[in-house]
């Protein structure tokens, strides 16, 4: 038996080898504004890029990941497995000095770190060419302007539909469509795309008329050894609901203030932790998520014992605490395409509501890992709420049943799923 196992491994990496000479490790370059910084997290892209970027380079693949210097960040390097990861931290403009508006600032930051990242990636191709470029998000700019003078490969990766999510976002937004028409124009030119749920694959084929065959989808991933179900004492019959979002209309914080409200006054054995880091830090022009947040803090002031707010951006560890220290999750967005929270809240063993919109509904199945709720309406989510905390029983078969389907997703399969995929392209590209 120990000689077969043995013969075995020979194969294995006589063929490895083989697979190595014959096809080298490739230098990928992945622009992400965003990059978590000392393990805290900022939103899905940022944690998505830290996570495959890791994998890839255990699969062998030098990974450069260009995201914005913040303060005095440097470059650096890792080795992982048979690879590397660099990140540059690129330098970029600031606006604020001549803007004072939060909100037109943000919009202008994007702007000026493509500029510096087009710049940045030229330098560093005169080492060693790169043969993968991967955007995320409305990145497109820099992309499209490297691939025109470079003939760079372009893969796009798209967390939302900006022409549709931002139907739901708030009026200021709204204001800002126009950049929309140049993402559609730019992004027909990347040679393939990536999507991170079957829903997004669909509309975007539909909407930028995008072909079904340059489109892959590979989904999110959770850390598994950090978000698991956590034993922590609980205060007698009390439960505590979570939600963990940005305060934007598309999260539907309308909805959820008004069902808070509601639930506060008709119930009085239920809690609130509510993480939302950008709370306080919305521009003077956001009339509406202002008005949001006013009430918001009405409410808190006036149950300060049965509402916790948390205004910072948090590690996963200490997110990881968040979720087991809550009984139920709740995600009332108008519009989600998957929803790493949901899948971190169901890895922890958590029974879910959520609206039936985009990739909630390949996440959660209703009445399996949780229940399914319409969009905008708060009479539902308040139904689906007192419908759980009347029976113990079921929010404990619902979250053993989240936690099981949770531990379908990893990012050590995104990364393999990813690698794959770059390969095949670099391969055709070739041939």
């Amino acid at each position: 038996m120990k000689e077969k196992i043995r013969i075995m491994n020979a194969i294995k990496n006589f063929f490895e080898s083989i697979e190595e000479l014959v096809f080298p490790s490739f230098k990928l370059a992945i622009i992400s504004y965003y990059y978590p910084i000392n393990g805290t997290s900022v939103n899905g892209v940022a944690v998505r890029v830290y996570y495959v970027s890791r994998e890839l380079a255990r699969l062998g693949c030098e990974v450069h990941i260009f995201t914005k210097k913040l303060n005095d960040e440097t470059c650096n390097m890792y080795n992982i497995g048979k690879g590397k990861i660099i990140v540059h931290y690129v330098e970029t403009e600031e606006p604020a000095d001549y803007i004072n508006d939060k909100f037109v600032a943000k919009k202008f930051r994007y702007m000026l770190f493509e500029r510096s990242v087009i710049l940045e990636i030229a330098k560093e191709s005169t080492i060693r060419s790169f043969d993968i470029l991967n955007t995320h998000g409305w990145l497109t700019s820099s992309a499209f302007a490297l691939k025109l003078f470079m003939r760079i490969k372009w893969v796009h990766t798209l967390h939302a539909l900006e022409k549709e999510r931002l139907k739901e976002m708030s009026y200021e937004d709204r204001k800002f469509s126009m950049f929309n028409n140049w993402i559609e124009q730019t992004i027909k030119f990347a040679d393939r795309f990536i999507t991170v749920s079957e829903s997004l694959k669909e509309r975007l084929s539909i909407v930028y008329k995008i072909k079904e065959d340059k489109i892959e989808v590979i989904k999110n991933g959770v850390d598994l050894s950090i978000f698991h179900p956590r034993n922590l004492l609980r205060k007698g019959n009390r439960i505590r609901i979570g939600f963990v979002g940005r305060f934007s209309e598309e999260k539907g914080v309308d909805i959820l203030i008004e069902s808070i409200k509601n639930i506060l006054k008709n119930y009085d054995n239920i809690d609130f932790t509510l993480v939302i880091p950008d709370v306080n830090n919305i521009g003077q022009n956001m009339l509406s998520l202002n008005s949001y947040r006013s009430r918001l803090f009405d409410l808190h002031k006036r149950h300060k014992k049965r509402i916790y707010i948390i205004d910072k951006s948090l590690t996963h560890h200490e997110l990881a605490k968040v979720y087991n220290s809550v009984d139920i999750y709740i995600q009332p967005s108008y519009y989600e395409t998957f929803s790493l929270t949901v899948l971190e809240a169901m890895a922890c063993g958590k029974p879910i509501i959520a609206t039936n919109v985009g990739g909630l509904k390949e996440l959660v199945r209703n009445g399996k890992e949780g229940m399914l709720i319409d969009p905008k309406k708060p009479d539902q989510l308040e139904k689906a709420i007192a419908k759980l905390i009347s029976s113990p029983n079921l929010i404990k078969s619902l979250g053993d049943n989240a936690y099981r389907r949770a531990q379908n997703y990893s990012w050590e399969k995104t990364g393999q799923e990813l690698f794959k995929f770059y390969k095949g392209l670099i391969f055709s590209h070739k041939k």
